[in-house]
């Protein structure tokens, strides 16, 4: 087939897929990451270009597309927000003439990271702030939704997003209410699970059972082997902050927000006959946050700003101590080298003038040899060359004929003496 035409037929492939998307919708540090790698080893596909794990903050890895995340970082900001706003997203950027161009660029992003998977699962804490956008992202495309939304102690949460980012307790609790009650608003016309960390980590074989029953879903790859893969992954030492379940309601320095919507969810958690109440208590506590948002929003985001800045000041600072460090380091082992050349050389000093020595009388009594022995031969050469000169022809061929003579006597006596010592 061409290369053109298979191309097409790939886009045509894509296009026709009847895709189901497990989304993932939860606060950052709620196990958003472990849901998702559960999911996927019972059979949803995973996206490509995934963020790689981070030690001391996501080691098991965080099962979510690195390309999705920095186009939400993009959209956010585009809106003026950004990851870690606690405020609510700007009404006025969806009715801008942003909003199309996003969503094309958005759907054809599903569609490059996802290729041609009929099962899918996307996770980033971000689509809580955005789903409205993402919703109908997936509508133009057809795909149908199975949204499930884990929840996790809000203590617990701050207390991650503490050690993780320096991140004030407060700040950590408005994170967590935002997207918790974001998350809620816009999937509640949907059929929908909540799932509660803690019982993911201790009995996941029922929960995910629950979903499947509840979400209409059926895990392709649950088996043996994906079993015995989640009980790996699923280690206790996956939760690394614990708080007992009745210090929400305790705590002084939670906010009443706060501990209404935690109750809130434990109650949707429950799953209640007749939820209306709760959805109620959930629909005005979004309202009075949201006027809090604008009675205060400016005033704290100019102290989170100076935050910022002062956190960014202490991160640079850092980071130029440890290239002093390193360059301080590197200093030291250059003039350790330099050291080590410097004895090489004395010691080679010391060495090669007894060698040179050694050898220059080596040299100088081969060639008196050699000059002694070219000596001798020249004097022979001229000797040899000076009788010639010095005799005349006829002389020298009287010689040597009295040479062959007695050559022949001598010979003609030692045949006769041979012949008496045989007789």
């Amino acid at each position: 087939m061409p290369a053109a035409l298979s191309k097409r037929a790939s886009r045509t492939a894509r296009a026709s897929v009847a895709r189901t998307v497990v989304l993932i919708l939860g606060m950052h540090r709620s196990g958003t990451s472990a849901l998702a790698r559960v999911t996927s080893l019972l059979g949803a596909g995973l996206p490509d270009n995934m963020m790689p794990p981070v030690l001391d903050n996501n080691e098991t890895g965080f099962w979510e597309s690195r390309d999705i995340a920095d186009f939400n970082d993009e959209l956010l900001a585009s809106a003026g927000s950004r990851w870690d706003d606690w405020r609510p997203f700007n009404p006025h950027w969806r009715r801008s003439a942003l909003a199309p161009v996003y969503a094309e660029r958005a759907g054809a992003l599903i569609e490059q990271v996802f290729a041609a998977q009929p099962l899918i699962v996307l996770k980033d804490p971000r689509l809580c702030r955005l789903l409205p956008f993402w919703l109908a992202v997936f509508a133009r495309l057809g795909a149908t939704v199975k949204p499930i939304l884990p929840v996790r102690n809000p203590l617990e949460v701050a207390a991650s997003l503490r050690r993780r980012d320096g991140f004030a307790p407060p700040k950590g609790h408005l994170l967590w209410l935002r997207h918790v009650l974001d998350a809620e608003a816009a999937t509640r016309a949907l059929p929908r699970v909540f799932v509660a960390y803690d019982a993911l980590l201790s009995d996941w074989r029922t929960v995910m059972r629950a979903l499947e029953t509840r979400l209409e879903l059926a895990w392709p790859r649950w088996s043996a082997t994906s079993e015995h893969e989640i009980d790996v992954f699923l280690r206790d030492e996956l939760k690394h902050h614990r708080h007992a379940p009745g210090a929400i309601a305790e705590h002084p320095e939670l906010s009443v927000w706060v501990k209404r919507a935690a109750a809130a969810c434990d109650a949707l958690l429950a799953v209640p006959d007749d939820p209306a109440a709760v959805y109620a208590e959930l629909d005005t506590l979004m309202i009075e946050f949201d006027r809090g948002c604008v009675a205060f929003g400016a005033v704290l985001a100019a102290e989170e700003d100076a935050r910022t800045q002062a956190e960014q000041a202490r991160q640079e600072a850092e980071q130029a101590r440890q290239e002093a460090e390193q360059a301080r380091q590197e200093v030291e082992e250059n003039l350790v080298r330099l050291q080590a050349r410097q004895a090489q050389a004395e010691q080679e000093q010391t060495i090669y003038p007894v060698a040179a020595s050694g050898l220059h009388k080596r040299l100088r009594c081969s060639c008196a040899d050699c000059i002694g022995e070219r000596s001798t031969s020249v004097q022979r050469a001229f000797s040899a060359r000076l009788m010639d000169r010095m005799i005349s022809a006829p002389t020298m061929n009287a010689i040597r004929e009295r040479r062959n003579k007695t050559t022949n006597v001598g010979s003609w006596a030692t045949t006769i003496l041979r012949a008496v010592g045989a007789t």
